[in-house]
C-alpha cells in the first residue's frame, strides 16, 4: 500500500510478490518470482497516469562450479498502463543477464552481460521497453560513469543510469591483492542503447575503470576511483530526447570515498 491520502483521488497502489528460494542442489539456487502492481489511479506516482496494472514473471539462477561461480536473470513485464486521456498501452518488455566470477591464481576474474529491450515504435502506441513505475524498484549499479557505480553521482548523456531499460551492455574485469589490505581492480565496459536515439544513434561507448581498496583497519576502507569514458554517438547526441547535440566531450570521474562499516 501507498499514497498519503492528501490527493482529489484514490492514490494508494497495491503490490503483490511471490519469490521461493528452491535449493536445487549444493551446486544449483533457483530463485523464481512473480510481482503484480495496481493501482486505479496512480497520478501520484506517475505523471499522467490514470491506471497501472503491472506484472514481472522472472528467475535467478546462481551455480557454484569449483573454479567459478555463475548468475543468470530472465524477467518479463507485461500489463496495460492508461493515461489521463483515456489511451492505453500495453507493455511487452524484458531483461536478460548472465556474469561470472572466478580467479586464475591470485588473480580474481569477473564479467557479465545485459540486455533490457528497448521501445522499437514510439507510434504504434505501446511500450517494448523494460522498465517498472518511475517511482522506485527499480535500480541496478554497473559501471561508475553510465551506471553511476561507486559515487551515484550522475549518468553519462543517454545512459538511463541505474534504471535500466534501452540498453545492452558487456563487462570484463580483474582484480588483484597487492599487498595484505589493499585489493587493486580493474574493469572494462562496453555498452549500446537497445534502440536508436531521434538522433539515429545508439553507441554509448567504452569505459574504463579502475578502483583501488585499502583496508585503513578492521570496518574502515579507503575507496579510489578513477574512471574514463571514451564517449560514442548517443552520449555526444545527448540525452535520447535532445538534438541536435549538446556536447562531444568524454566524460571523465575521479573521487574517494572512506566507508565505515559498524
Amino acid at each position: 500500500e501507498a499514497g498519503d491520502g492528501s490527493g482529489s483521488w484514490d492514490d494508494d497502489v497495491d503490490m503483490f510478490g511471490i519469490k521461493p528460494v528452491l535449493k536445487v542442489s549444493d551446486m544449483i539456487t533457483l530463485t523464481p518470482y512473480v510481482h503484480w502492481i495496481y493501482s486505479s489511479d496512480a497520478r501520484d506516482f506517475q505523471a499522467n497516469t490514470k491506471e497501472l496494472n503491472l506484472w514481472y514473471l522472472g528467475i535467478d539462477a546462481d551455480f557454484k562450479l569449483d573454479m567459478a561461480s555463475v548468475w543468470f536473470t530472465g524477467i518479463w513485464n507485461g500489463g496495460n498502463v492508461d493515461d489521463l486521456s483515456g489511451t492505453s498501452s500495453d507493455r511487452a518488455g524484458y531483461l536478460l543477464a548472465v556474469g561470472a566470477n572466478g580467479a586464475v591464481g591470485p588473480v580474481g576474474l569477473h564479467g557479465q552481460a545485459f540486455y533490457a529491450s528497448g521501445d522499437d515504435d514510439l507510434a504504434d502506441g505501446d511500450d517494448d521497453a523494460f522498465s517498472v513505475p518511475s517511482w522506485g524498484g527499480q535500480s541496478y549499479y554497473w559501471s561508475e560513469i553510465m551506471g553511476l557505480g561507486l559515487f551515484d553521482n550522475r549518468a553519462s548523456n543517454a545512459s538511463p543510469g541505474n534504471k535500466i531499460s534501452n540498453i545492452w551492455a558487456i563487462n570484463l574485469g580483474v582484480s588483484y591483492t597487492l599487498v595484505e589490505g589493499l585489493k587493486l581492480k580493474g574493469d572494462y565496459w562496453y555498452a549500446q542503447l537497445a534502440e536508436d536515439n531521434i538522433a539515429g544513434n545508439s553507441d554509448l561507448g567504452s569505459e574504463l575503470v579502475a578502483t583501488a581498496t585499502y583496508k585503513i583497519m578492521d570496518n574502515l576502507n579507503l575507496d579510489l576511483v578513477a574512471a574514463y569514458l571514451f564517449a560514442g554517438d548517443a552520449t555526444e547526441s545527448g540525452n535520447p530526447n535532445a538534438d541536435p547535440p549538446t556536447s562531444d566531450d568524454d566524460p571523465y570521474e575521479i573521487g574517494a570515498r572512506i566507508s565505515l562499516s559498524f
